[in-house]
């Protein structure tokens, strides 16, 4: 089972002299094919949780490990070329404002990481994904026309061409109405059953739906796990 595994993470940092530790102690292990709903206040750490966890932010001490490798290697451990190789094979990002580039079309965008990294295409990967997210009609058109929805589901779709293990979510329901974040969780739920991805999703609300398997809390710097086994 494919996994990542955070163990003692703490990370922090400095205004002028003043340090603020906003990871002091964190652990947990995330599978591949659950969903992992992380909630906390404003400025607990939620986003920096997924920039170490997903391979962007160096913990200052700590360890993230990669389950599904020999000896559970530390991702830190690689060199900045190996771990952007890792990044962009296992991690797919969702934030909560969606970085479309507005000069290409939708499919074009979501075709973007696989052009960059030079991969290519796998025609049923991909048009499972356009089934899924229900974009078929939205493939030749700008993101200028797209409503939040629409976009937000391209923008699902372009963190998951490369078929990662996890997606990870920063509030990614954080610019939209209360449907169009219901179709969002809904979708990532397919996504998790249909196509056994991992989601990691950070939010600021605690009673964020229903589907997660697991719920914690990051409060005082480390993750509590609230419900699940």
């Amino acid at each position: 089972m494919s996994s990542i595994i955070l163990t003692d993470i703490r990370k922090s940092f400095y205004q002028g002299n003043k340090k603020t530790e906003v990871l002091c102690g964190a652990s947990m292990e995330f599978q591949k094919g659950l969903w992992y709903t992380v909630y906390g206040a404003s400025g607990s750490g939620k986003t920096t949780l997924l920039n170490i966890t997903g391979g962007i932010d160096k913990p200052d001490s700590g360890k993230v490990l990669d389950g599904n490798l020999a000896g559970n290697e530390d991702i830190y451990k690689k060199s900045d070329f190996q771990l952007s190789g890792w990044r962009n094979n296992k991690i797919g990002f969702v934030f909560q404002f969606f970085h479309l580039l507005s000069e290409l079309s939708v499919e074009k965008n979501i075709l973007l990481p696989l052009e960059l990294k030079r991969r290519e295409l796998n025609e049923g990967w991909y048009a499972r994904i356009v089934e899924i997210l229900d974009i078929g009609d939205l493939l030749k058109r700008c993101p200028a026309t797209l409503s939040g929805g629409e976009m937000q589901r391209t923008a699902l779709a372009r963190a998951v061409i490369n078929r990662p293990d996890f997606i990870l979510a920063d509030e990614a329901t954080g610019n939209l109405d209360s449907d169009n974040s219901r179709n969002v969780v809904n979708l990532l739920n397919d996504l998790k059953v249909n196509a056994g991805v991992g989601i990691i999703y950070v939010t600021h609300e605690s009673n964020i739906y229903d589907e997660y398997d697991e719920k914690i809390l990051l409060e005082n710097g480390k993750l509590i796990k609230i419900l699940g086994e």
